[in-house]
């Protein structure tokens, strides 16, 4: 993190990222929204986050379907949140037709709104502009296949991750029960995807105590960035505001990308020294 690890005792954070039983497989070559595997007692567990893709789904079930080979088994279960059910390896070509499908109608269903997800690591998110990469507005909702739109949600998926890029990820801070504060990541010289409301994403992740039930507790955000070679801390609505005219990521993040010389008149207006900044929340 970007707080000085000498005083990083004078404030507990909150939930950080924790290892699991659980990893996620994907194709570096073709990043969509990876495969999900688990191990508890003797089973293994797979799961797709929907809506996947084709390329992902026939990969889901090939896995399977070498998992049962392996294991001389011609059977596996199939759970979902009403009940578990049998099926059989010579049943694997219906699955993934069910599976696409259901992908494609989940789509759908949420490209009249937005749609918030994770890909294999990170928060994507789907507005007007994302859909219509797709082809899922009404002019190309009357003409195209199934096939075509599920196409363009792959690549999509694809490009949106395959990208050399630091992707931000606010975190929960706080100095005593009664003050919390949220503290972004922006490092100079490279591109940063960056939240448009902190809070949102912290939501998402969950990188938040969870017995705290008011968003409305957390009284600052804080975006974290260096000035010749020195670290200054910006209120978060300055930070955006300054860099308001940024290329966008996707529906709910930015692309910053500065150097010295395009941040000298913010921190010199907004920024707050790392000695400053402890003593606020003294």
């Amino acid at each position: 993190m970007w707080l000085n690890p000498n005083k990083n005792n004078q404030f507990d954070r909150l939930n950080a990222i924790k290892t699991s039983n659980k990893f996620v497989l994907f194709d570096r070559n073709n990043i969509n929204r990876g495969i999900i595997v688990g191990f508890e007692n003797d089973d293994i567990h797979l799961s797709l986050n929907y809506p996947s893709t084709m390329s992902e789904i026939k990969s889901f079930y090939l896995l399977i379907k070498n998992i049962c080979k392996n294991l001389n088994k011609e059977t596996f279960y199939i759970n979902n949140e009403k009940e578990s059910t049998t099926a059989n390896l010579n049943e694997i070509e219906y699955y993934i037709k069910q599976d696409y499908c259901f992908s494609f109608d989940i789509l759908k269903q949420y490209s009249k709104k937005e749609f918030n997800f994770f890909g294999v690591v990170n928060l994507l998110c789907f507005g007007e502009t994302e859909f219509k990469r797709i082809g899922l507005n009404k002019t190309e909702l009357e003409k195209n296949t199934i096939d075509e739109f599920m196409i363009n949600y792959e690549r999509v998926l694809h490009n949106m991750q395959n990208i050399n890029m630091f992707y931000a990820i606010p975190y929960c801070y706080k100095r005593n029960e009664n003050f919390l504060f949220l503290l972004v990541p922006c490092p100079p010289e490279c591109k940063t995807i960056l939240p448009i409301d902190p809070i949102f994403d912290l939501n998402l992740y969950k990188y938040i105590n969870p017995t705290l039930t008011q968003w409305s507790s957390i009284n600052a955000n804080y975006v974290a960035c260096e000035f010749e070679n020195k670290r200054y801390f910006v209120q978060y609505n300055f930070f955006l505001d300054f860099f308001k005219n940024s290329e966008k990521y996707d529906n709910k993040h930015v692309i910053i990308n500065y150097n010295y010389t395009i941040i000298n008149d913010l921190i010199k207006e907004h920024g707050i020294g790392e000695d400053d900044f402890y003593k606020t929340f003294e």
